[in-house]
């Protein structure tokens, strides 16, 4: 790392290299502080960052949706969503100097927020609704285009090119087959695209499988009629099940609470009551795993598991998983215990850190930088966990806040150590769950 920043001073190293060799630094990675921005009266479901990574936007129980200056700790802007029930997720639409925020919430409405330059104010309006709680949006690589998903099983394609003419349609509804040939609907909880291959989504639902879909199978035209009908027209050109939880199927009930790729196309996936699954590559189809009398394999599912992540607790509510640094060498997630845990790809706990006083649900990295990120729970506020010397990775961009190097200094500062009772260490932790 200070090889690294040497050669940044004296012009041998590209900025590239200085961030992805301060996201590799094991030392920076303990050196995680939290910082805390209070704003919400509910519980703050969704944290994410502006595509810039300037602004952080953060949704309540409250219905509220707040902009933050996360580096200042201070709001930009508070507005009311329009939504009449919890607020689930807020993101901005890239291209649109964060002017444009799309939302979803448990009312099953998709909204979207139209920011009015200079004024303070916002106009919402509904852009298109699900028949039960729409829990997750992702966003598409043409702008302006957007899924969301929920529980009523849809998946619905929304496009606000157009504002005067903005879109959608259901895309598909995901439904599996019981034991005795009977379709049912699947409820669903995550959904993102593969920034690999744009053509991707990924389907986290409340049953034990993974489901990769691809749009260039999905003709125009018939698969809205199809989804009327009650009928799944569109087929995932992959389904991954972790054989662990297949061979369990009989008497426990897993549900996938959230599913994202990395930027290579792997899959990362949280299951309620169990461990965090990395699948391989998206696009490398293996060989289904043969039945060997005690698994329960149906045709077309593969146990492509590269490594299983553990220690943390996945069963009071819905959680989000996700990969950090700049090469998505790390894996996060929130607990049930109120803890951001940090693994290495190698299935390592390296960090445990206190995020809330009971639950851990959301974790977003920062878009550029490695070693900042949010977290939100039960409580009314959001956590961001930063690298207590913001110079180490910043290069002296923007002068780093606190003025002192000293780590002692930070409670004066708002952040609470990752070093305290609360936060440890994990070189004990590990032995200690072992």
């Amino acid at each position: 790392m200070l090889h690294a920043l040497y050669g940044r001073a004296v012009g041998t190293c590209v900025a590239e290299g200085v961030r992805t060799s301060s996201s590799n630094s094991r030392d920076l990675l303990e050196r995680l502080d939290a910082r805390v921005l209070d704003g919400h009266n509910g519980c703050v479901n969704t944290v994410s960052f502006t595509p810039e990574g300037d602004t952080l936007i953060s949704g309540s129980d409250d219905q509220a949706i707040i902009l933050w200056d996360w580096e200042k700790g201070s709001s930009r802007l508070i507005y009311d969503s329009g939504h009449r029930d919890n607020v689930f997720q807020a993101r901005a639409i890239p291209h649109t100097n964060n002017s444009t925020i799309v939302s979803c919430a448990a009312d099953g409405q998709v909204r979207v927020g139209y920011l009015r330059p200079g004024s303070g104010s916002v106009d919402t309006q509904r852009v298109a609704k699900h028949q039960m709680r729409a829990h997750k949006l992702a966003l598409r690589s043409d702008p302006g285009c957007f899924f969301s998903c929920g529980e009523d099983g849809l998946v619905i394609s929304c496009d606000l090119r157009c504002r005067d003419s903005i879109s959608s349609r259901p895309l598909l509804k995901c439904s599996s087959s019981d034991r005795s040939g009977m379709r049912r609907t699947v409820g669903l909880n995550s959904i993102h695209c593969n920034p690999a291959r744009p053509w991707q989504f990924v389907l986290g639902a409340s049953d034990e499988v993974v489901r990769i879909y691809d749009t260039r199978m999905m003709p125009p035209g018939s698969v809205g009629d199809g989804v009327r009908a009650g009928q799944s027209v569109c087929q995932p050109v992959r389904q991954l099940v972790p054989r662990s939880l297949r061979r369990s199927a009989r008497n426990s009930h897993y549900s996938c609470t959230c599913a994202v790729f990395s930027r290579q196309g792997e899959v990362l996936a949280s299951f309620n009551d169990g461990d965090v699954f990395l699948f391989g590559d998206s696009e490398v189809a293996p060989e289904a795993s043969a039945p060997d009398g005690k698994d329960e394999q149906r045709e077309g599912e593969h146990d492509d598991v590269v490594q299983v992540f553990s220690g943390h607790r996945n069963y009071r509510t819905v959680k989000g998983v996700s990969f950090a640094g700049a090469s998505d060498e790390y894996i996060v997630s929130g607990s049930d215990d109120g803890h951001v845990y940090i693994w290495t790809r190698d299935g390592v706990l390296r960090q445990w850190l206190k995020g809330d006083r009971k639950v851990v649900n959301c974790i977003e990295p920062h878009p550029q930088m490695p070693h900042v990120m949010a977290t939100s729970g039960i409580d009314h506020d959001v956590k961001l966990l930063i690298v207590s010397d913001l110079r180490l990775w910043r290069m002296g961009r923007n002068r780093p806040r606190g003025g002192s190097d000293d780590s002692s200094d930070s409670s004066q500062n708002g952040y609470l150590s990752a070093e305290s009772e609360d936060a440890g260490r994990l070189d004990s932790l590990g032995q200690d769950q072992g």
